[in-house]
């Protein structure tokens, strides 16, 4: 969801709150850079120079990402994370996994039990990059327990998959 205002130009209303004419695009680079090129003139009567749809795409994978670790970090308060590998594994031993989010290292018996129980495994994430999500330096992987939360982290990671499988 975008919306535009004349002193600040098209922002990424990621809180769906910001007042204005909303427009929508799909969260991959390809579709925010069409969106920049004419999708936007329609409604809006915009259209933004390709620096602008550069600029645009960054802006909407940076508030994923903050909004993602913003997201497991209230997991995090609410006991809802299952961090490394023998808490993931005994969670998933007992179907109290709702998704699992993979780092590069490999978890492979890990990942191939979550997706046979049916949980979503989310794997855009470097060890680094999932580790300081969640407070800690370094992790191969994170389970979420079911619930609410989860639905919420894992809608966010298939976006920020989408915007990042698009541009590879």
């Amino acid at each position: 969801r975008f919306v535009h205002h004349d002193s600040v130009g098209l922002i990424h209303d990621m809180r769906r709150g910001a007042p204005g004419e909303p427009v929508f695009a799909h969260p991959q680079a390809g579709c925010l850079s069409a969106a920049a090129w004419g999708g936007f003139a329609g409604p809006l009567g915009l259209e933004l120079a390709d620096l602008e749809a550069d600029s645009l795409i960054e802006q909407v994978r940076s508030g994923i990402e903050t909004r993602l670790s913003e997201r497991l970090a209230e997991a995090a308060r609410h006991d809802d994370l299952v961090v490394g590998k023998s808490p993931v594994r005994r969670s998933m031993a007992s179907e109290d996994g709702e998704l699992v989010l993979v780092g590069s290292s490999p978890v492979d018996e890990l990942v191939e039990r979550a997706r046979q129980a049916g949980c979503p495994v989310f794997e855009p994430f470097e060890d680094d990059r999932l580790g300081n999500t969640v407070g800690a330096d370094s992790l191969s992987i994170v389970g979420i327990r079911p619930g609410e939360r989860a639905e919420a982290i894992g809608r966010d990671s298939e976006k920020l998959i989408c915007l990042e499988f698009d541009e590879t």
